[in-house]
Order: C-alpha cells, then structure tokens, then sequence
C-alpha cells in the first residue's frame, strides 16, 4: 500500500512576516555612532542574516519530508497474479462425435468472489491480501476450471458458460453453488458446494452437496491457486458420476 506523505514546501520555505525585507525587529543604535545610509542599512543586514537563520533551522524539516517520499516510492510492492489449472494436468485425448452440449453456471459466496485473494485466519476472521491477486474475476476461473475439468474427463461433452441464462440448445445443464470457500495457508482448502444437474432429454434431475479439501503446499501463495484448483478436481469427479 503506497503512503502520501505531504509536505508544505512552499511554507517552509516562506519566513515568518515578522522577518520579511522591511519588516525586522526595530534596532537601537546611538545617534552619535552613524545617521544617514548608514543607519538605513543597519535593519536590511539584520534582516537578511534573520532570514538566513530561519531557514537554515528548517532544512532538517525539507530533508525528512524528502526522505519520507523516497522511502514511500522504494517500500512500494508489486502485485501477483494467480489463476486456476484444469486437473489433472497434462494433455488431453482427442474430443470424441458427437458431442453433448453441457450448460454451467457457478457461483460463489460474495466475500471471496473478488480480485484479492482471501486467506482465513480463524473461524470467524479473515485477511485480504491486497498484492495477491486473481488474474479475472474468481467466479470466471472457477466456472472455467470445473468446465475444462469436466471435458478432460467426458471427451463426448462439450461444456459451456451460462451464467446469465441456460441456453436451448444444451442437453445437461449443471448448477454449482459454492457456499463456502475456505483457505488455511500451510494447511488445507476446502469447498462446500451444492449442485444439481438437470438432463433436458430425459427430464432427470440429481441433486448433492459435499465438502472437498485438499491440502496446500509450501510454495507461497501459487500453493493456494493448486488447492483450490484441486478440490474443482474432486468436485469434477463427483459430477461426471452423475451425468447420464
């Protein structure tokens, strides 16, 4: 999080009125000693060696502000960004014909489906991390993952979004409701979800609900993203299992 520090250059810079040219202290000298020019010059050196001393008794004020916005600019830090991996990975087989057209529509609880990744560090507590980012919409990388998840494991089906709406066109249309989404850094991630899936042709339906965790790794946040990409792997095999 980058700090504003705000410094009133102009002002440190500007004498008080008190010592501005023509205004200094009234000096007292003995006539005896000089009139004329002489004593017509007398203030303006005053003043001058006034202001001299003014400001260099604010100098240390004009380095610390400067030091401040140098030190706000180096302590800056740079953001990463995450996304999620079909599981398993590797290279897929050919597509088999013909294909069946599946609708998704996922959804997510409010407070992780945003562009920070979210960490719990209690029951009821939770950290936003604001340099720890997904790199789209965590709703759209889910939906996409458990998509690609389910062609990878029916080459026949052909998955898509349908977020908005379920189009006519679809023979099996899935709904995913993820109620809780849970990550304990060094130790588990977890998802609830509810489902149901609906088969147009045949006018089936099948609904359940399971909590899938998987563990997470030391490797820093990227470990996160693999957990979580994992347990969308096992919510994949529960699905496939019930699709006619």
């Amino acid at each position: 999080m980058r700090t504003l520090v705000s410094c009133p250059i102009n002002n440190l810079l500007d004498p008080p009125a008190d010592f501005r040219a023509g205004q200094g202290a009234p000096t007292r000298h003995n006539s005896s000693k000089g009139t004329g020019e002489e004593a017509q010059r007398r203030p303006a050196r005053k003043d001058a060696a006034q202001r001299v001393s003014y400001l260099w008794g604010r100098t240390p004020w004009i380095a610390a502000c400067t030091l401040g916005l140098l030190s706000a600019c180096a302590t800056s830090q740079p953001d990463h960004f995450y996304i999620l991996s079909v599981q398993p990975q590797g290279v897929g087989e050919s597509r088999a014909t013909p294909v069946t057209q599946v609708g998704l529509r996922v959804t997510l609880p409010p407070w992780v489906d945003r562009s920070e990744m979210i960490l719990n560090t209690s029951t009821d507590g939770v950290v936003v991390l604001e340099h720890e980012r997904w790199a789209a919409p965590l709703a759209e990388l889910v939906t996409q993952a458990l998509g690609r998840d389910i062609e990878r494991r029916r080459r026949d089906m052909l998955v898509a979004d349908t977020r908005v709406s379920y189009s006519s066109g679809t023979a099996v249309n899935i709904t995913v409701d993820v109620v809780q989404m849970t990550v304990r850094r060094g130790e588990r991630a977890s998802i609830e979800a509810h489902w149901r899936i609906l088969d147009s042709r045949t006018g089936k339906e099948v609904v359940g609900s399971e909590v899938l965790s998987a563990p997470v790794g030391p490797d820093g946040y990227a470990a996160v993203a693999q957990a979580l990409s994992e347990c969308l792997g096992i919510l994949t095999d529960r699905l496939v299992t019930q699709i006619q």
